[in-house]
């Protein structure tokens, strides 16, 4: 896991986000216009990880963000945006080979992510 979480740093560094990583060495935090993008890196699986990105909502505005998070949620296959009580989340899953271009997968899942929140924020906003 060591490994991956280090190239997955480097890459974004070298993209010129500023990542920061949790002491555990299980968390790579970083924005990207003007969004909070986490990528967290499984202890027990060292090819598995998760990109998130998590909002807060006040519990009244649980059922708008469901509604809108089901549209959105089929026009975006590659994402999912699950719905707690008092926040959400936009979530992207996959496993990392070692011999995958893991750049051009950051670069894909990074850029749905992004067109997944600009989707929810313009629906939302106009209803």
């Amino acid at each position: 896991m060591e490994t991956l979480i280090n190239r997955v740093n480097d890459i974004l560094l070298e993209d010129g986000y500023r990542p920061s990583m949790n002491n555990a060495k299980t968390l790579i935090a970083f924005k990207v216009e003007g969004e909070q993008i986490d990528i967290y890196f499984e202890q027990n699986d060292s090819n598995y990880i998760k990109i998130l990105s998590l909002y807060n909502i006040d519990s009244n505005m649980r059922e708008k963000t469901l509604n809108i998070a089901n549209q959105v949620n089929v026009m975006y296959k590659f994402i999912c945006i699950k719905v707690y009580e008092t926040s959400f989340a936009f979530c992207c899953d996959s496993y990392v080979d070692v011999n995958m271009n893991i750049k051009a997968m950051l670069q894909r899942y990074i850029g749905i992510l992004l067109a997944a929140m600009r989707e929810f924020k313009k629906i939302y906003f106009s209803t």
